[in-house]
């Protein structure tokens, strides 16, 4: 429409036309009355302008699609829904295409790792033999890894977690004395003096078993060899006697020195003043695991606690093993000293090694927001990115360790450690295995419902969610009645009801970022805080106590570790 002003006259001209219109009988009508008025100043009209009416313009953002696209999207049921990029407005079909991610990703080595776990690990459903057969495959795997720092460390962990399933989660300290020294055999020389000795296997090789021959000495059970005894013992013998008969018992100290009569030598250093004493101690090298024992029997923290790991001391286990199998009366020392030995392994890059220290102390295991803390993941190291600490293999670990405690006759828990089993769960989901992750939830959930204090709200939401999302995939529900289908299972209502009910005035702890790792539950569960080391009351240091019964013993911690704070 255009219209045009004409400034000689003092009415507007406008003509308008209709001849789009099929009705033409208004075109005539008189539009006087809209005429401008004459007092209106010329100025108004001293132009010529023209009204041309266009469409918006177009936004200058770039269009995120320019052609027909394919649309997919993820579902919870381990589906991949997609639309295939069809116009059926040019005739093409409308075309939806379902797919199943386990299918899809079943010969990836993520669903392959996932597939190869029995979990979850029950101990009323799960068979120890699938755990002790899928551990041991673990520990061949980590002896071929050339990746690794410290492979053999790394398999001494799986090979722990076999052990312990084998006795059912109950094991002695010789028992662990035996596990570290296989093929890491600490052993004397034949022929050398304590000074010249190497005491240590640097080549991790197993000693050939030598042929019983008569007159052979007894067995070391050390080295698995036979120690030779001098042929001159009883020469020896009869000149320490001797100096002892005319009251020379300091030349009769050095002779059964010389002579190797350590026996002797210390036992009548003992009845000797305190410095010569010491001066046969220190005569022993110092990297000998019979320092340690001495050095600890005598009420001092071992040098090997703080040196271990060093290429001078060697290996550090016939160290730890000396500890585990002479614990004293002083059950603090001795967590002392195996929890500085996993310290000072850390520090050195051991992180293996370390752990399996802290396993013995009975250190708990803590928080990943927490960096002071010990231990979050067994064989893993939580000053790590989170995605490179929380790997499948680091839960699945911690997860076989929970399941061998589980068999012993004390009841087990972690409830730190539940929340990556929840981690897990979500990770099975994502590959299509929505049936291994719903029986994650329910296991996850049964663990919260027999304690439930330990445990966060937003912790317990998130189990409920997953647990809604994943609960039609559950193979139970093909044996029931139509009519059931949509009954919420029994211990799913209660964590409902548990929800409800829980509120976060309950728990000590303010935020997931708190440097409380270990917060105090309300009553009735009065739990003591998180330990770093033994108790008089833990099994492992009070059945074996000098003077008392060799029993068994159950390696666990030996209390629960504080509530958990959302997923970390």
């Amino acid at each position: 429409v255009s219209a045009v002003y004409d400034t000689t006259s003092s009415t507007l001209a406008v003509d308008y036309s209709y001849g789009q219109y099929p009705n033409q009988t208004d075109a005539s009508q008189n539009y006087s009355q809209y005429l401008y008025p004459s007092e209106y100043p010329a100025e108004i009209f001293s132009f010529r302008r023209v009204c041309i009416f266009s469409p918006p313009p177009r936004p200058a953002t770039p269009e995120k699609f320019t052609i027909p696209h394919r649309c997919a999207r993820f579902g919870p049921g381990g589906h991949l829904v997609q639309v295939l990029p069809n116009l059926p407005s040019a005739g093409q079909p409308a075309l939806v295409d379902i797919h199943n991610i386990e299918t899809m990703l079943q010969d990836t080595a993520d669903q392959a790792e996932l597939r190869a776990f029995p979990g979850p690990l029950v101990k009323e459903e799960t068979h120890k033999v699938d755990v002790i057969k899928f551990s041991q495959n673990k520990a061949v795997e980590c002896s071929r890894d050339n990746n690794l720092l410290d492979r053999d460390s790394a398999r001494l962990l799986w090979d722990f977690i076999m052990l312990l399933c084998r006795q059912n989660g109950t094991v002695v300290g010789t028992d662990i004395a035996d596990l570290l020294l296989k093929e890491h055999r600490s052993v004397w020389l034949p022929g050398k003096s304590p000074n010249e000795a190497n005491l240590i296997d640097f080549n991790n090789e197993p000693l050939a078993r030598a042929e019983e021959e008569p007159g052979a000495g007894p067995l070391s059970l050390l080295s698995d060899t036979f120690m030779t005894v001098p042929e001159n013992v009883g020469k020896e013998t009869e000149r320490f006697r001797e100096l002892l008969l005319f009251g020379r018992k300091k030349d009769a100290l050095e002779a059964a020195m010389k002579g190797g009569l350590w026996g002797h030598a210390l036992l009548l250093a003992s009845k000797m003043d305190n410095r010569t004493h010491a001066r046969v101690m220190t005569s022993l090298p110092i990297n000998d695991p019979l320092q340690t024992v001495y050095q600890l029997m005598s009420g001092r923290m071992p040098a090997s606690a703080t040196c271990c790991g060093e290429e001078k001391w060697g290996d550090w286990r016939p160290h730890l093993a000396m500890v585990l199998s002479n614990l004293t009366h002083t059950l603090d020392l001795d967590t002392r000293t195996i929890t500085t030995m996993g310290d000072t392994l850390v520090s050195k890059g051991l992180n293996d090694a370390a752990h399996f220290c802290y396993l013995m102390a009975q250190v708990g295991l803590g928080v990943f927001t927490k960096k002071s803390t010990k231990m979050v993941l067994i064989g893993s190291n939580h000053s790590l990115p989170f995605y490179q600490f929380a790997t499948n293999e680091a839960i699945q670990r911690t997860e076989a360790y929970e399941y061998a405690q589980s068999l012993g006759s004390q009841p087990c828990s972690l409830p730190n450690f539940q929340v990556y089993k929840l981690i897990y769960a979500c990770r099975l989901a994502e590959a299509g295995l929505s049936a291994q992750a719903f029986h994650y939830c329910e296991v996850i959930s049964r663990t919260v419902l027999m304690q439930p204090a330990y445990y966060s709200p937003v912790f317990i939401s998130q189990i409920i969610q997953m647990s809604e999302k994943l609960r039609f995939f559950d193979p139970q529900l093909k044996e029931k009645p139509e009519q059931e289908l949509f009954n919420e299972p029994e211990w799913l209502i209660h964590l409902k009801q548990l929800d409800g009910q829980t509120t976060p005035t309950q728990f000590d702890c303010s935020s997931p970022s708190s440097d409380l790792d270990q917060p105090s539950p309300p009553e009735p569960y009065s739990i003591p805080l998180e330990t770093d080391g033994l108790t008089p009351d833990n099994p492992l240091m009070s059945s074996l106590l000098p003077g008392s019964q060799p029993q068994a013993v159950q390696l666990m911690p030996p209390g629960v570790y504080g509530h958990v704070e959302g997923f970390f």
